[in-house]
């Protein structure tokens, strides 16, 4: 299947970093794990999507050992209902100014004419900012296929260190992530690529996770982003969370870090970067 060179991040950064016809059972299951360092004092990567189906949890067995292992859970971004409701906030176009004003005339026209064939009445999101919509477009695609953000990987995680009393840490604030979203949308026709997507297009990602399929998540993203947008939502983001764990890790810290899949994959991927500093990084599935 050929993928649009230049998509929208949105994707990739809230199913990754951003639905099968049919359902993997938790047995079947088998994300990317990656073990660093040795014996007890061991940390561990996992690759995560931000979405996800009931029928995979518990997760492995091999991942909920490492993960009791651990003493702290790091994930990409800590927020509150505070914060959500920023966001939301921060989707709203100021007095004055109406969706359809980032369009030309024809622009409108097709995207009136995708939302409409979705049953949602272009005029209602006139008051929102592009990214915004670009975000509740692709959150509503992955829902009507059946992944859920009430079972997102992150979500079960965080969940999973609260019951077991584990200390948390963000790797980036929320006030970061919300900036990167709002550069998501440059013009129209990064918004208008969204509405030709299929949704074999939109499951691509989502098929490869459970599988631990590493190389196929490598070309997708490859295919849906630019140089550009892998540097700016992923590579320089990998190194700068590279500068936070490499020091606790070589400290003999046990974390159990939870990220975007799409970060931990090729030459850019924690594994490679913590792999080049000297740390045993080895890949358990």
């Amino acid at each position: 299947m050929m993928f649009m060179k230049s998509l929208n991040p949105v994707r990739i950064l809230w199913i990754l970093t951003f639905c099968l016809s049919w359902s993997l059972s938790a047995a079947e299951i088998k994300p990317a794990l990656w073990k660093v360092g040795e014996g007890e004092n061991a940390s561990y990567l996992f690759g995560s999507v931000h979405l996800g189906k009931a029928s995979w949890y518990p997760l492995p067995k091999n991942i909920q050992d490492a993960f009791v292992k651990t003493d702290k859970l790091v994930v990409e971004v800590l927020d509150s209902p505070s914060d959500q409701q920023k966001m939301m906030q921060a989707m709203m176009q100021p007095p004055g100014k109406k969706l359809s004003d980032f369009f030309s005339k024809d622009g409108w026209k097709q995207f009136s004419a995708y939302m409409l064939k979705q049953q949602m009445p272009p005029e209602k999101f006139q008051g929102m900012k592009p990214w915004g919509v670009s975000i509740i477009l692709t959150m509503s695609t992955y829902m009507r296929l059946g992944y859920m953000p009430n079972v997102g990987v992150d979500k079960f995680m965080l969940d999973q260190a609260l019951k077991h009393r584990k200390e948390t840490m963000a790797l980036e604030s929320f006030d970061f992530q919300l900036d990167l979203l709002q550069k998501m949308i440059e013009n129209e026709k990064d918004l208008l690529m969204m509405v030709t997507f299929t949704d074999e297009e939109y499951r691509a990602l989502m098929e490869a996770w459970p599988k631990g399929d590493m190389a196929a998540i490598e070309r997708i993203s490859k295919e849906q982003m630019n140089e550009t947008q892998l540097e700016n939502f992923l590579y320089s983001r990998n190194r700068n969370w590279l500068k936070q764990l490499k020091p606790k890790m070589q400290k003999k810290e046990k974390l159990f870090v939870v990220v975007g899949a799409a970060h931990m994959m090729g030459d850019n991927g924690l594994p490679a970067l913590l792999k080049k500093e000297g740390l045993k990084v080895t890949r358990l599935q």
